[in-house]
């Protein structure tokens, strides 16, 4: 009878887990079947570029670097979006009383802009 209770548990864990691990096999093969990595390995292949492609992310970061600094956050003031202020920036054509302040902004953070640009250019 004490190896009946002991043994009872013990194999309705067992059970439990097998079924389990027949799921995640399951939904492993379902997601090697759409060609995703599931590995370290096959996720490093999986990003890793084109022979010949030009790797923009020493331009991303060297853009987004200013981006998160105390001066950058001073510079947008009140502006919606990239500052405090609440609201929407107005369609373009309409006025807005903050478009001088947008501009300074816009030129204080050039540098960022310009490697933005140029990184979403190379793409990858």
């Amino acid at each position: 009878m004490f190896a009946l209770l002991v043994l009872t548990p013990v194999l309705g864990v067992w059970i439990y887990l097998a079924m389990a691990s027949g799921r995640a096999a399951k939904a492993l093969d379902a997601v090697r079947a759409e060609g995703e990595p599931i590995t370290a390995e096959e996720l490093e292949a999986y990003y890793a570029l084109p022979a010949g492609a030009e790797d923009p992310t020493s331009l991303w970061l060297a853009a987004i670097g200013p981006l998160d600094s105390g001066v950058y956050t001073a510079s947008a003031g009140d502006l919606p979006i990239v500052g405090a202020g609440e609201g929407n920036v107005p369609p373009p054509g309409e006025p807005w009383d903050q478009q001088e302040a947008a501009k300074k902004h816009l030129a204080q953070n050039a540098a960022s802009l310009v490697k933005l640009h140029e990184a979403a250019r190379i793409g990858e």
